[in-house]
């Protein structure tokens, strides 16, 4: 599959990069968004839980102070899950593959399946009523204490009751096991700091809401209908622009 970053254009369009610019994309992916910068005479510092390539350093972007010195000009934030997670990771990141539930970004902390044998039936109704914003949440939640042990994906999928809730399920456990939303709190708050400009785009109202208020603006931009058609993956993709204020052109 093609790596399609989303909202390229208007990213570099907000960085506008210059020779000798510094940035950083905190969320490098498969690279696209760090490339554009670099092909426009940007030094990128680039930084993945995941790394896949050569150039990208290994990090979670809420220590994104560690990897900078000084300021830079801009920081990218591409909150989206990628597709490299859900196709070929092996993590159980999608309700389509039978496969074990860690869903972990990188190798550390409590796994998917951890959570799901270990926790109480009012903790796992919690996730997934506050992460997951899903109205089954006592339902499944009684349904995996019953059922457990569960290792699988398929295993999971038999106490959801619908292609929306295991999509909402997913992301609700996604998010608890990598402790997301604090991220993008501590994150996009160290950014503000030592970037000039920031971007951030997001893909659900969780990650949104905290950085809108982060921003404590309505700078919003959405994709065109051009980008979602050959992009699915953009359609639910905002991307929210933040500039320090006094910043010199």
């Amino acid at each position: 599959m093609i790596h399609i970053p989303v909202l390229l254009n208007e990213v570099v369009k907000f960085f506008d990069p210059k020779e000798g610019d510094k940035f950083v994309d905190a969320t490098a992916g498969e690279g696209g968004h760090t490339t554009a910068l670099k092909e426009l005479g940007g030094e990128v510092i680039s930084i993945d839980m995941n790394p896949r390539k050569d150039f990208i350093k290994k990090g979670n972007f809420r220590d994104i102070d560690k990897f900078v010195e000084g300021r830079v000009k801009g920081i990218l934030f591409d909150l989206g899950m990628s597709s490299w997670n859900l196709d070929n990771s092996g993590k159980g990141f999608s309700f389509q593959k039978d496969e074990e539930l860690d869903m972990r970004f990188g190798d550390e902390g409590v796994t998917a399946k951890e959570i799901l044998n270990d926790s109480s039936k009012e903790k796992l109704e919690r996730i997934f009523k506050e992460y997951g914003e899903d109205r089954s949440a006592k339902q499944i939640a009684e349904c995996i204490t019953k059922v457990r042990p569960i290792e699988t994906t398929y295993e999971l999928n038999e106490c959801l009751f619908s292609v929306k809730t295991k999509a909402r399920i997913y992301q609700a456990l996604r998010i608890e096991v990598n402790n997301e939303l604090d991220n993008v709190l501590k994150g996009v708050g160290k950014a503000m700091e030592i970037g000039d400009r920031v971007a951030v785009i997001t893909y659900h109202s969780l990650e949104d809401r905290i950085v809108k208020n982060l921003f404590k603006n309505r700078l919003l931009i959405r994709p065109g209908s051009e980008e979602v058609e050959k992009n699915p993956r953009a359609r639910s993709a905002k991307l929210r622009l933040w500039v320090k204020e006094n910043t010199k052109e």
